[in-house]
């Protein structure tokens, strides 16, 4: 398979979905900006995908979501894509105006990862959620404050509970899970991202 192809956004199946700042620059520069991001996420994704997992940090971020079932036939990866380009062109143009810059903010073409394997799926969960540290921002990424471990605790609905839930079984196991000190790591979890 060409590893440049994109990679369709079909329904009920789980994709992680990731990008970064063109030539690996920043893309959030305030608190305000990582806030601006989630709203406008909300807006054009929101009512297409079921949010699972999410982490923004200061020069890329990482989404984890699984595709709802549309009432309406049609061609769902191009219009969840699109929805997705919506999104990143309105981000992009608030973040170039604040900060006095042109061109592209993100590398071209978001990425995506479809999963099918629900150990890969949790494992995917935890890379996520301690991205923070595994870059370098915090000792714990559990207390970053732009990811989903705070926000599913929380109660935000951003995350969706239930889709969690069914992952983990309940919110302890889930903190149970996160705090664990991966003895599966020989099985390369820091190598999602630099894999796909």
């Amino acid at each position: 398979m060409n590893s440049t192809a994109i990679i369709p956004l079909e329904a009920g199946n789980y994709y992680h979905i990731y990008n970064r700042g063109n030539n690996s620059g920043q893309i959030f520069f305030t608190d305000r900006n990582y806030g601006y991001f989630l709203d406008k996420y909300r807006q054009y994704a929101g009512p297409y995908v079921q949010t699972i997992a999410y982490c923004l940090l200061p020069n890329h971020f990482h989404l984890l979501v699984k595709i709802r079932p549309l009432i309406t036939p049609g061609c769902l990866a191009d219009l969840i894509s699109e929805q997705f380009r919506k999104m990143f062109i309105c981000f992009s143009m608030a973040i170039n105006k604040q900060e006095g810059r042109t061109g592209s903010l993100f590398q071209k073409n978001f990425r995506r990862k479809k999963i099918t394997d629900m150990k890969y799926l949790k494992n995917a969960v935890y890379y996520i959620n301690h991205n923070p540290e595994r870059h370098g921002f915090r000792q714990d990424g559990l207390v970053y404050p732009w990811s989903s471990y705070r926000s599913y605790l929380d109660g935000d609905r951003l995350i969706d509970h239930n889709e969690v839930t069914g992952l983990f079984g309940d919110q302890r196991q889930y903190v149970d899970f996160h705090s664990r000190q991966m003895s599966w790591m020989n099985e390369n979890i820091w190598a999602i991202e630099e894999k796909e």
